[in-house]
């Protein structure tokens, strides 16, 4: 009687399925075996930019298999703050004479947001996320924002940002506050976050039609919380619509 071939235990599979994901660039975590939460956002990655529904809970021949298809890069390459993609590398951002890098805390700034022909008026000076859970290399670490220890710093640092914008205008800034969406009751954020594993199944769903009802929004697209990606989403339901009707 000749044995089965049982084929390569679980733990190798693991290891050669994050090795073909770091070759596809949708992790940059090490191939060690151990199918963790970032495993499983990388592979939830290749799902969106592959256009395949793999299973990411488990690393399986099938989807070895399937990342072994892909000839080149999948997901988008995803640098640190101060560089930029150059082919398939990161290169150190240069500014040009009379312009510079905003290295500091604050990514953003949001003006007039209030009373815009007044003299005075609401200012977002800092507006951003305290940990990155957009599914890149950092993600669900804390962004530079968020490990500042105090709502001080956070309110220095939004108004030094200010003050690299508007030389000498920092000191008009008036009755700062601080608002953390974490400590809103019955708030969750500003706009559905799908780039988590645990989204998928939420957003695949509400990709499919109910009837003759077709879902569009933001929600819908890969740029949420921007109008572009609301229109880009409405767009895509048109084009259904009309293929619909046309068959």
């Amino acid at each position: 009687m000749a044995a089965l071939n049982a084929g390569p235990p679980p733990a190798e599979i693991t290891k050669s399925v994050q090795a073909e994901l770091r070759r596809v660039g949708c992790l940059t975590g090490a191939a060690d075996g151990d199918w963790n939460t970032a495993s499983q956002r990388s592979l939830t990655l290749f799902n969106r930019y592959a256009g395949t529904k793999l299973d990411a809970k488990v690393a399986s021949r099938d989807t070895l298999d399937a990342i072994k298809l892909k000839p080149s890069r999948v997901c988008p390459l995803v640098c640190e703050h101060g560089f930029k993609a150059d082919g398939d590398r990161c290169t150190k951002i240069s500014c040009a004479e009379g312009s510079f890098l905003n290295d500091d805390k604050i990514g953003l700034v949001w003006y007039p947001t209030d009373k815009l022909f007044s003299p005075s008026g609401v200012l977002v000076a800092g507006f951003g996320a305290e940990r990155d859970d957009f599914g890149g290399p950092n993600s669900g670490k804390p962004t530079p924002f968020g490990t500042l220890p105090s709502v001080e710093d956070k309110l220095a640092a939004s108004r030094s940002a200010v003050e690299k914008l508007h030389p000498g205008k920092s000191q008009l800034l008036a009755k700062p506050i601080y608002v953390p969406w974490s400590k809103v009751p019955y708030s969750l954020g500003c706009f559905a976050n799908i780039f988590l594993p645990s989204s998928e199944p939420a957003y695949n769903q509400l990709e499919k039609p109910q009837g003759r009802t077709y879902f569009a929004g933001d929600y819908l697209s890969h740029l949420v919380a921007w109008q572009e990606g609301a229109i880009l989403s409405a767009h895509h339901a048109i084009e259904r619509i009309a293929k619909q009707i046309q068959a």
